[in-house]
């Protein structure tokens, strides 16, 4: 309430609100509206280092700083007068193909970013700094952070970081022409606008088109680059929106290694005296094997014979086309028909149908056959191979050095069926330097040792199992991890195993010792099976069993429950198992007489003593603990 005639008016203000003016009056109300404070513009990066704040190694170059060192070269040539930064050019004077390396690392390991825009491929992490010729004409300040920084840079970040940027907005209108001139041929061209305000105070932009040509220091290591800059800008009351384009476009003569003028010549007469040979020809005969390869192209409309896929009893007929990377080429001859595909990323699919493929797989252990180093997938139809017949298949092939992979697996036949497991791919791989081998899928074998004629295959009639395993050590079997399920019919068991973790396990279905004076089905080399299930997980310390492993022979049924225990090299050591034994005493009452009163067990290729005790009606079933050494566990009547 104020008491006063003099004053008309009152203003009232509060920081954070709108000020209101209002008449003097009695009992007045004042309502003021809120309102936003605009300060200053504040620009937010996480990828600039500040002296003094950031824990990191970093230096700067401004935009005067680059005018004074650059002229046409690549980026790191102006950069390697940087502490801990060294770069060269293949080209010998700056241009075309250039690398940087910050403390030994080379740029593979360094993030290179534009504005904060990672110009690291995403595969190899290299940088191709010639694909962005003269873009330092458009940098305002490159800073290079030398050492590991911020995560926000990437896995490309061990050696470091050069993080550079670009200048949109300029006070007042620029056209920039620039040509120059330089040893070895080199030639620069440049046209450079900056707007100003041409478009008003809130709108910025920026346009640059650039042209480098060189031959380089370096003979046969010229270049052509091409490269634009567009950059627009709208500045808001609040917010600030930038576009940036970069263009770039390069051609470069590579030389990698020299060779002399003598070399040249003589690879030239080579290279037309085989093209005389090959295209001046129709026919060419070897060892009487006879091709016939036709071929397309703007000069060449000819035929001619080779040797091709040693295919003794036909001649096999080739056509194709090769455009820009791409190949395709169709072969057909009575036993192998199909083709062979390659895209323009060089990775080649060969295709098979209505085939008849013969290898002999060979009995001798010096007759080595090297794969390979490739990779490319495999695709067939109605593909017989050593006279069995796969209605389909479907893998790729990798290769490198010892690491050998069949991955993506999928196979249909009567004998042998490859397929996903649980929705992921079925594989197989195999590292003969560690002698390392991983298995997944779900395989399934339907009589497959008579079906490819596979000598020392497994005596098994019937197989399935979902496998997800890796282990060191084929039969060994160390540092196995990982689990599986299994079903089995119709098979044998080696009475004479030679000592190794995988037959000492397998060496506990030999139960034709357990029984003295045996007279069964099975050999005396053989033990027989009717079906054999179960599921199994592997550890780092043991194998549990999930499911019981139950085996049914002649002489009656085997149920295992329990633990494999692993030694500290990742070996199986221990047995902590329970065995139930049943036996069909109404089949087998003869050959029980014979054994009547006590047996002989041992455990692998023996595990079980003392079975029977007085009265033959008490044994058909029995219970035993199964404990102790692999090769020879102790055996406990339960």
């Amino acid at each position: 309430i104020f008491e006063t005639e003099e004053i008309d008016s009152l203003t009232f203000s509060h920081i954070g609100y709108l000020p209101v003016t209002l008449p003097v009056s009695k009992n007045m109300l004042v309502v003021m509206r809120p309102t936003s404070l605009i300060g200053n513009s504040i620009d937010i990066s996480a990828y600039k280092a500040i002296s003094g704040l950031s824990p990191v190694s970093f230096s700067s170059l401004t935009r005067d700083e680059i005018r004074l060192k650059y002229t046409a070269q690549d980026i790191p040539m102006v950069l390697a007068s940087e502490p801990g930064v060294w770069a060269y050019s293949e080209s010998g004077n700056g241009t075309g193909y250039s690398y940087a390396s910050i403390r030994g690392f080379d740029q593979s390991r360094i993030a290179v970013m534009i504005d904060g825009v990672p110009l690291n491929d995403n595969e190899s992490h290299q940088v191709y700094w010639v694909d962005h010729g003269d873009l330092l004409s458009d940098v305002e300040e490159i800073q290079i952070q030398r050492g590991i920084g911020t995560n926000l840079y990437g896995s490309s970040s061990f050696g470091g970081s050069i993080n550079a940027t670009t200048k949109i907005g300029s006070d007042s209108r620029t056209i920039q022409l620039v040509h120059g001139q330089g040893n070895w041929n080199t030639q620069q061209y440049r046209f450079k606008y900056h707007s100003g305000k041409d478009f008003g105070e809130k709108i910025s932009f920026t346009l640059r088109a650039s042209a480098i040509d060189s031959d380089g220091y370096r003979k046969q290591h010229g270049s052509t680059q091409r490269s634009a800059f567009v950059g627009f800008e709208h500045r808001g009351e609040v917010v600030k929106n930038q576009f940036r384009a970069i263009i770039g476009y390069e051609n470069t003569q590579l030389a990698w290694d020299g060779i002399s003028k003598e070399d040249i010549n003589d690879i030239r007469r080579k290279i037309i005296e085989d093209f005389n040979n090959v295209f001046s020809q129709n026919f060419i005969s070897f060892n009487e094997l006879k091709i016939n390869l036709y071929l397309s192209g703007n000069e060449i409309q000819n035929s001619s014979a080779f040797n091709f896929f040693s295919d003794k009893d036909s001649g096999v007929e080739l056509s194709g086309s090769f455009n820009e990377g791409n190949l395709t080429l169709d072969f057909n001859s009575e036993n192998l028909k199909g083709s062979l595909v390659r895209d323009d990323s060089s990775f080649f699919r060969i295709n098979l149908y209505d085939s008849n493929i013969n290898f002999n797989f060979g009995d001798s252990e010096e007759d080595n056959f090297i794969l390979p180093n490739l990779k490319f997938r495999v695709t067939g139809e109605n593909v017989s191979f050593n006279n069995a017949i796969f209605n389909s298949i479907d893998f790729y092939y990798l290769k490198n050095g010892d690491v050998l992979t069949l991955n993506d697996i999928n196979i249909d036949s009567d004998f042998l069926k490859i397929s996903n497991y649980e929705n992921e791919p079925a594989y197989f791989s195999i590292n003969t330097a560690r002698d390392f081998y991983k298995i997944k899928g779900l395989y399934e074998f339907n009589n497959i040792k008579e079906a490819l004629k596979l000598k020392n295959f497994p005596s098994i009639n019937y197989f399935r199992s979902n496998i997800n395993i890796q282990w060191n050590n084929l039969l060994e079997l160390r540092n196995i991890e990982g689990s599986m399920d299994f079903l089995t019919k119709d098979f044998q068991i080696n009475q004479r195993n030679p000592n190794s973790a995988l037959l000492n396990l397998i060496g506990l279905l030999n139960i034709q010792s357990f029984f003295d004076g045996y007279d069964g089905s099975s050999t005396d080399e053989y033990i027989k099976f009717k079906r054999g299930s179960g599921s199994i997980i592997f550890s780092q310390n043991y194998g549990r069993i999930v499911d019981d492993f139950s085996f049914e022979a002649d002489f009656g049924n085997m149920d295992w429950n329990g633990f494999i225990v692993k030694d500290n090299a990742g070996s199986f050591e221990k047995l902590d198992l329970e065995l139930s034994l049943k036996l069909n005493l109404q089949e087998n009452i003869p050959w029980y007489a014979a054994i009547f009163g006590g047996l002989g067990v041992a455990a692998g290729t023996a595990i079980i003593g003392n079975v029977f005790e007085d009265q033959i009606e008490d044994i058909s079933t029995i219970e035993y603990s199964v404990k102790g050494p692999l090769n020879s566990p102790n055996l406990e009547r339960l």
